[in-house]
């Protein structure tokens, strides 16, 4: 099995320098990117696009029930928690 891109072993293998389908592969990522970006700015542009302004309070779990049966004894099993509802 080939050592993954980018890692010491990669590095090790060839020195450090892609080979052609690396190159490839490489090229087309930042092909895909360019793109997905310049779409994303005509996007903003027209109105399609609106970025929302999140706290990472924002992403916190509500209080449930759920997360209080977790709290007290771990993951329950399902009988456990079909009689806690």
């Amino acid at each position: 099995m080939r050592p993954r891109f980018g890692t010491l072993e990669w590095g090790e293998r060839n020195n450090g320098v892609l080979t052609r389908s690396e190159r490839f592969r490489f090229l087309r990522n930042m092909a895909f990117l360019a793109a997905r970006e310049a779409t994303d700015v005509i996007r903003t542009k027209l109105g399609l696009l609106k970025p929302v302004n999140l706290e990472l309070s924002d992403l916190a779990p509500l209080k449930c029930k759920i997360k209080s049966i977790t709290k007290d004894g771990g993951i329950p099993s399902s009988k456990e928690f079909a009689i806690k509802f």
